[in-house]
Protein backbone atom coordinates (compact mmCIF):
# COMPACT_ATOMS: atom_id res chain seq x y z
CA UNK A 1 0.00 0.00 0.00
CA UNK A 2 1.38 3.79 -1.08
CA UNK A 3 -0.16 7.12 -0.10
CA UNK A 4 2.37 8.51 -3.29
CA UNK A 5 0.38 9.30 -6.55
CA UNK A 6 1.17 10.83 -10.21
CA UNK A 7 -1.17 12.01 -13.08
CA UNK A 8 -0.96 11.32 -16.28
CA UNK A 9 -1.03 14.15 -18.54
CA UNK A 10 -2.84 13.04 -21.84
CA UNK A 11 -1.53 15.68 -24.37
CA UNK A 12 2.25 15.44 -23.64
CA UNK A 13 2.13 11.91 -22.74
CA UNK A 14 3.90 12.66 -19.30
CA UNK A 15 3.39 11.69 -15.64
CA UNK A 16 3.67 14.28 -13.08
CA UNK A 17 4.27 13.64 -9.09
CA UNK A 18 1.60 14.67 -6.87
CA UNK A 19 0.95 15.54 -3.28
CA UNK A 20 0.92 12.10 -1.41
CA UNK A 21 -2.75 10.72 -0.09
CA UNK A 22 -3.69 10.97 3.36
CA UNK A 23 -3.32 7.17 3.80
CA UNK A 24 -1.42 4.53 2.31
CA UNK A 25 -4.09 1.95 0.70
CA UNK A 26 -3.88 -0.32 -2.28
CA UNK A 27 -6.81 -2.03 -4.08
CA UNK A 28 -8.80 1.29 -3.85
CA UNK A 29 -11.30 3.34 -7.03
CA UNK A 30 -10.04 6.60 -8.74
CA UNK A 31 -13.26 8.44 -10.63
CA UNK A 32 -12.62 11.72 -12.42
CA UNK A 33 -15.22 14.08 -11.14
CA UNK A 34 -16.97 16.47 -13.61
CA UNK A 35 -15.15 19.34 -11.28
CA UNK A 36 -11.86 18.22 -12.78
CA UNK A 37 -11.31 16.47 -8.84
CA UNK A 38 -10.52 12.50 -8.42
CA UNK A 39 -12.42 11.18 -5.87
CA UNK A 40 -10.20 8.24 -4.13
CA UNK A 41 -12.31 5.29 -2.47
CA UNK A 42 -11.86 2.46 0.02
CA UNK A 43 -8.78 -0.05 -0.68
CA UNK A 44 -6.77 -1.67 1.88
CA UNK A 45 -4.07 -0.34 3.89
CA UNK A 46 -2.45 -4.29 3.71
CA UNK A 47 -4.28 -5.16 7.35
CA UNK A 48 -7.81 -4.59 6.37
CA UNK A 49 -9.97 -3.04 3.82
CA UNK A 50 -10.96 0.62 4.36
CA UNK A 51 -14.01 2.98 4.56
CA UNK A 52 -12.69 5.98 4.09
CA UNK A 53 -12.73 8.50 1.05
CA UNK A 54 -10.48 11.52 -0.32
CA UNK A 55 -10.63 13.79 -2.85
CA UNK A 56 -7.78 15.25 -5.18
CA UNK A 57 -7.53 18.91 -6.72
CA UNK A 58 -5.02 19.03 -8.61
CA UNK A 59 -5.45 23.06 -8.80
CA UNK A 60 -4.11 22.93 -5.44
CA UNK A 61 -2.48 20.02 -5.92
CA UNK A 62 -3.54 18.90 -2.19
CA UNK A 63 -5.82 16.34 -0.87
CA UNK A 64 -8.64 16.33 1.12
CA UNK A 65 -10.60 13.32 3.66
CA UNK A 66 -14.45 13.48 2.92
CA UNK A 67 -17.11 11.45 4.87
CA UNK A 68 -16.12 7.41 4.87
CA UNK A 69 -18.73 5.08 3.20
CA UNK A 70 -20.61 3.04 5.60
CA UNK A 71 -19.16 -0.46 4.13
CA UNK A 72 -15.39 -0.95 3.95
CA UNK A 73 -14.47 -1.91 0.20
CA UNK A 74 -11.46 -3.42 -1.72
CA UNK A 75 -10.88 -4.09 -5.05
CA UNK A 76 -14.20 -2.46 -6.37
Amino acid sequence: ALSSCEVYNISSGLWRTTANMTLDRCGHTATSLLSGKILVTGGSDVNQSLTSCEIFDPTSNTWSVVASMSTARYQH
